[in-house]
């Protein structure tokens, strides 16, 4: 009878799992189909940020009063913000070999929406 009900157990756990693997995937898939309909991120920086995605690019600002912003990036697209997380990637962005850049999301950035 024990040996049932771990096996039962397991069951569960295993059909939970699998449910929650393929659910996670079917949300990452609409993610991805809708950035093309995203605003595009122009995102201002303390700090020159290194790896860009390709499609990014970024320009360095001249010192102006009163900001510490001195790095300026644009070609990217907010996938999902979390835990003062920003999850950017390209405009173009292409799940073979594509990257997502990772950005804190805290006083050292600033960041604007440009609607598409």
């Amino acid at each position: 009878m024990a040996w049932i009900t771990l096996l039962l157990i397991a069951s569960a756990f295993w059909t939970a799992n699998s449910f929650a693997a393929a659910y996670g995937l079917g949300r990452a898939l609409d993610d991805a189909d809708s950035l093309p309909g995203r605003p595009e991120v122009i995102l201002y920086t303390k700090v020159p940020l290194r790896d860009l995605p390709a499609g990014a690019s970024g320009t360095k600002l001249a010192p102006s009063p009163g900001s510490e912003l001195r790095y300026r990036y644009q070609g990217l697209r907010l996938l999902v913000q979390a835990n003062n997380r920003l999850f950017l990637v390209p405009s173009k962005w292409t799940s073979p070999g594509g990257r997502t850049l990772v950005v804190s999301y805290d006083s050292t950035v600033r960041l604007e929406l440009v609607p598409h």
